[in-house]
């Protein structure tokens, strides 16, 4: 018995299938597992974020405070997506600037002080 080309053919054709499925499925697990770890590479700790941003990391820490960037917790620690955050800083407005000194005026007359708080008496 002489298998016909039309079963040739299609044993064929199964033997591509079965190649191109696992083919298929070794391309999308490399690129499941290259997207997984690219995720946590980008996640920063604050000193790295500060250096992204070229501010301080008593500045990050504020800006964490005001709710103004976004993070997330991983142990007991903040990490950052950076360009989420440079979105979140990009829509949100900046924070007025408060001067560290403010000039009061004393009970005497041709007297100013420079003082932190209210006013001096």
């Amino acid at each position: 018995m002489n298998p016909s080309a039309s079963q040739l053919l299609e044993a064929l054709l199964e033997i591509f299938r079965a190649e191109l499925r696992g083919a298929c499925a070794d391309v999308l697990t490399a690129e499941l597992r290259a997207n997984e770890a690219s995720h946590t590479a980008r996640l920063l700790d604050k000193c790295q974020l500060a250096e992204a941003l070229s501010v301080s990391v008593t500045t990050v820490n504020r800006l964490c405070r005001s709710g103004r960037i976004p993070f997330e917790v991983v142990g007991d620690t903040r990490r950052f997506d950076l360009q989420a955050v440079r979105a979140a800083l990009r829509t949100s407005s900046p924070e007025p600037r408060q001067g560290r000194r403010r000039e009061s005026q004393t009970s005497m007359k041709g007297i100013r002080l420079l003082s932190r708080g209210g006013n001096a008496k």
